[in-house]
């Protein structure tokens, strides 16, 4: 096995990269979560340091919103569409996606039961897994599997619609209305 450090360079990489995916206040500990996960591992190639970093990077951005709790329940929260998490999404993708929330709270509600209940309680409302499951009175697994049927269900309408390009993390850089009725 190859014994390979971050250097400097990498290490600000890193930390610039955390920075846009977990509080400011939170940014240290994730990178520093970051950096123990890279010195533990043990790499057959040296040259694969970076990608690999940027990999534990993002497991630990995802890991420490996986960890933190909301600080008001879901119940408490104010009446909060899609519209306005698109909204706050403006500023950090620079790309409008206002009318693309708009259009995926109208097509949310033209799926089917029980996909539509399903997605609408976990995407929309940001509900757990477990949370709905215990709602709708079934097993984790089939709110999962309503979910990732939804998601595919929404996908291939969005595409019919729209030219979307995403970035690697998922997130919207550019999209263009196809010319269609009904988008």
């Amino acid at each position: 096995m190859v014994e390979a450090l971050p250097t400097r360079a990498l290490v600000e990489a890193l930390g610039r990269y955390v920075a846009r995916r977990v509080p400011a206040e939170a940014v240290d500990d994730v990178l520093q979560d970051t950096l123990e996960r890279v010195a533990r591992a043990e790499l057959r190639d040296a040259e694969a340091l970076q990608g690999f970093a940027f990999r534990v990077a993002r497991s630990a951005a995802a890991d420490f919103h996986r960890r933190r709790r909301p600080e008001r329940p879901v119940a408490e929260l104010p009446e909060r569409g899609v519209e306005e998490v698109a909204e706050a999404a403006v500023a950090e993708a620079e790309v409008d996606v206002r009318p693309l929330a708009a259009w995926l709270r109208m097509a949310v509600e033209e799926l089917d039961e029980p996909l539509r209940s399903t997605m609408r309680r976990v995407e929309l409302e940001g509900a757990t897994h477990a949370e709905a499951a215990a709602e709708e009175g079934v097993a984790r697994s089939t709110i999962s599997a309503r979910v990732a049927r939804g998601r595919a269900e929404l996908r291939r309408a969005l595409v019919r619609c729209c030219e979307v390009e995403l970035d690697a993390r998922g997130a919207v850089m550019s999209y263009r209305p196809r010319s269609c009725e009904g988008c």
